[in-house]
């Protein structure tokens, strides 16, 4: 049993890792043994993402006592084995990782999800983790900028080329 001390302190904590991520996906994981969680947990760290199993109860009260969020919509998704993973900067990269897991682990179940101050379905986080990664977005949109550039350098230097070959063609045909 844990003590009142112990569930303030996992409040607090759960407090301040919802306040710090960027989104929240709930799922279920039972039937998954410790070392194939460690193996999630891994992957969720190269993406400054975590996995955390909280008491229910003390989530419960942590969402609902969370300033300037309302997570009400997300307390019917805490019924059995529930684990937490708090999304970090790249929301599209956590979600990928949790996805791919999902697709390999049967036990894994996506529950719902919590981003920019709304729940979204299981469906809705299998087309973000759909998406291009942030760093694939950023190298396209650069080279979008990039290429317009590119393509006025070429349209304004082919009228002094032109007019230099026109020239010098001139001079073949008078010598």
């Amino acid at each position: 049993m844990i003590s009142r001390s112990q569930k303030a302190t996992l409040f607090g904590a759960a407090q301040q890792q919802t306040a710090a991520c960027t989104g929240l996906i709930i799922v279920h994981y039972s039937g998954l043994d410790v070392a194939t969680l460690t193996e999630l947990r891994v992957k969720l760290k190269d993406v400054q993402a975590q996995f955390k199993v909280i008491k229910n109860r003390v989530f419960k009260k942590a969402l609902q006592e969370q300033p300037g969020q309302d997570y009400t919509q997300l307390l019917e998704f805490f019924k059995g084995p529930v684990g937490i993973v708090f999304l970090g900067e790249d929301v599209g990269a956590g979600v990928k990782v949790v996805s791919q897991f999902a697709a390999d682990h049967d036990a894994f179940a996506v529950q719902t999800g919590y981003l920019d101050q709304s729940v979204i379905t299981p469906q809705d986080l299998s087309g973000i983790a759909e998406l291009p990664s942030l760093a694939t977005l950023q190298a396209q949109i650069l080279a979008m900028i990039v290429g317009v550039h590119r393509q006025l350098l070429g349209v304004l230097s082919a009228v002094p080329r032109d007019l230099v070959g026109v020239l010098a063609a001139i001079e073949k045909t008078k010598k």
